[in-house]
């Protein structure tokens, strides 16, 4: 794939530090921006000051910005998120017609912005959040629509749960590989809840595919990977590759197990895949296994 210069707003993170190594393999010209860098091509930033983003367009001269920021998910959320998220759209508005010029402009949504059902959602299926989380990434993904409303040329991704070597936080996976490090035990409070897994290097792929596409009749695509399994049978997994004790995992079966049984939280990434020939390459067990060569 032939790149031009990307800027990755957000590269000190998890799919940010992934995807700006990938691009500057093709071009040692893309660069990242964080408020932590943890490289010498990743610029400090400070999202509090309202003109981080136009100095920073005007400094790098990208042709294109993936934006994968996190403003407020954390402990203090419910009261960080509204004024945090409200000086990145003063951000945004100043740096309009640098923004203009750009070839294209790329947020990353999320699946949590979906409620939970027993069918994959669609893009136009209604997005209904449960969680603090996926109310933020919702508002999130409306302002970013309504930008090209502003005659940017923009496009947002939906990703299910992704996973791969090298991740932290609170999502599933990095936290039993915390309870594997500290030998604790983990509990599954939904083992018959349906996920999909999505490995890092197919969310990067696919992300390479959007950035060099000059124009989508489309704004937002879903993107999955369909390998899907319960919670249950990919701890089961997990414990198997990892080689871990009898009984690390604990499974707590919801009284609810009927309600338990729907809760799927699916995308149907068929317009993905038809608009763009994206394929994922990696299935459940061979990404696990990948990630536990690189602890060894």
């Amino acid at each position: 794939m032939n790149m031009e210069r990307v800027l990755v707003v957000g590269a000190s993170g998890f799919i940010g530090g992934a995807l700006l190594r990938e691009l500057r393999k093709s071009h040692s010209d893309s660069i990242g921006a964080s408020q932590k860098p943890n490289a010498p091509f990743i610029h400090s930033i400070n999202y509090l000051q309202t003109n981080w983003l136009q100095s920073l367009i005007e400094e790098s001269q990208p042709t294109a910005i993936v934006f994968l920021m996190r403003f407020a998910y954390g402990e203090r959320s419910k009261h960080d998120f509204e004024p945090h998220f409200s000086m990145f759209k003063d951000a945004i508005y100043l740096a309009l017609p640098l923004l203009r010029r750009l070839r294209k402009v790329i947020f990353i949504g999320s699946a949590s912005e979906f409620g939970r059902s027993d069918v994959p959602f669609v893009e136009s299926d209604e997005a209904r959040p449960i969680d603090a989380y996926g109310i933020q990434k919702r508002i999130e993904t409306s302002f970013f629509l309504g930008l090209r409303e502003e005659g940017i040329n923009s496009t947002v991704i939906r990703p299910t749960s992704v996973y791969g070597p090298g991740q932290i936080g609170q999502m599933f996976t990095p936290m039993v590989l915390k309870a594997i490090s500290m030998d604790s035990g983990f509990l599954v409070r939904n083992p018959l809840a349906m996920r999909d897994f999505l490995y890092i290097d197919d969310l990067v792929e696919a992300l390479k595919f959007v950035i060099q596409t000059e124009e989508s009749q489309f704004e937002l695509f879903h993107l999955s990977s369909n390998f899907k399994m319960s919670m249950q049978s990919y701890a089961c997994l997990i414990q198997q590759i990892f080689r871990l004790r009898e009984g690390f995992f604990d499974f707590k079966a919801s009284v609810d197990k009927d309600a338990e049984s729907k809760d799927c939280l699916l995308l149907d990434s068929n317009l993905f895949r038809q608009t763009y020939g994206w394929v994922p390459k990696t299935d459940i067990e061979n990404g696990l296994k990948t990630i536990q060569g690189n602890l060894q």
